[in-house]
C-alpha cells in the first residue's frame, strides 16, 4: 500500500497498533508490535512525517481541465484552469495562521482512464458501453467531455470493422507545450454481453432462422 499523506501514515501504523496490541484476545502479538511501534518511533525521528502532506485531495479530468474550488479546514483553494501537475503539494494558512500541506491527484471517473506520454502530456481515454442490439442495428451515442459534445454515429456492424477505437484530434486535456492547444481524446467502445430472458431468446432464435433460410 502506498503511504502518500500524513493522515494514511497514521491510520495504517494506527490499525497495526490496535492488531497486535498484547491486549487483544484474537490477534495480538507482543513481537510484532514492538517492531511497528519501533519502526513507527524511528519514521518520526527521520522527520518522515513532515515530509508527507496532510492529505491527498483528488480532483476529476474534468475540474482539471475548468478549474474549481476546494474547501479544506474553511479555506477556499483555488485550482486554476489547465492544471496538470497531479501529485502536486500546495501550501497554504489556516484562519488562526497555521500552516498545512495537502497533495491534489488528478484522478479518473468511472469509465476513465488517464495516460501519460513521455512528455508528461496527460492523455485522457474515455469507455463507451454498448449492446450487441448496437451492434446488429447500430446507435448513437452522446458524449459530453470538456466543454464539448461529441455524437456518435455507427451504422449495423461498423464498430466490428476496426472502428471499436476512434480518436477525436484537439478534443482531449490541454498541452503543456502548446498551452492554448488540446491533446486527442481517445474513446474506445465496449461491447458488453447481453443476457437475454428466455422469450427474447426464443424470439431472437426464430429471427435466424428465418434470415438463414436459404443460405
Amino acid at each position: 500500500m502506498k503511504i502518500d499523506s500524513r493522515r494514511k501514515f497514521k491510520d495504517t501504523f494506527n490499525k497495526l497498533f490496535k492488531k497486535y496490541h498484547p491486549d487483544n484476545q484474537e490477534t495480538g502479538d507482543a513481537e510484532l508490535f514492538i517492531k511497528y511501534k519501533t519502526a513507527y518511533d524511528e519514521a518520526l525521528k527521520m522527520g518522515v512525517l513532515h515530509k508527507l502532506p496532510e492529505e491527498v485531495i483528488g480532483i476529476t479530468t474534468e475540474q482539471a481541465f475548468s478549474g474549481t474550488t476546494i474547501d479544506y479546514k474553511n479555506v477556499q483553494i483555488v485550482i486554476p484552469p489547465k492544471f496538470h501537475r497531479s501529485g502536486k503539494t500546495i501550501t497554504f494558512e489556516d484562519m488562526s495562521g497555521e500552516r498545512h500541506y495537502i497533495k491534489i491527484d488528478i484522478v479518473p471517473i468511472k469509465d476513465e482512464a488517464i495516460h501519460y506520454d513521455e512528455f508528461r502530456e496527460m492523455e485522457i481515454e474515455r469507455f463507451i458501453h454498448i449492446t450487441t442490439l448496437d451492434v446488429i442495428l447500430g446507435f448513437t451515442k452522446t458524449l459530453d467531455i470538456f466543454e464539448n459534445r461529441i455524437i456518435l454515429n455507427y451504422k449495423p456492424y461498423e464498430i466490428l470493422k476496426g472502428n471499436a477505437i476512434k480518436w477525436f484530434p484537439g478534443c482531449g486535456f490541454w498541452k503543456i507545450r502548446e498551452p492554448n492547444e488540446r491533446n486527442p481524446l481517445k474513446i474506445k467502445f465496449i461491447i458488453e454481453k447481453t443476457d437475454f430472458e428466455e422469450e427474447d431468446r426464443k424470439i431472437l432464435e426464430g429471427l435466424r432462422e428465418k434470415y438463414a433460410k436459404g443460405k
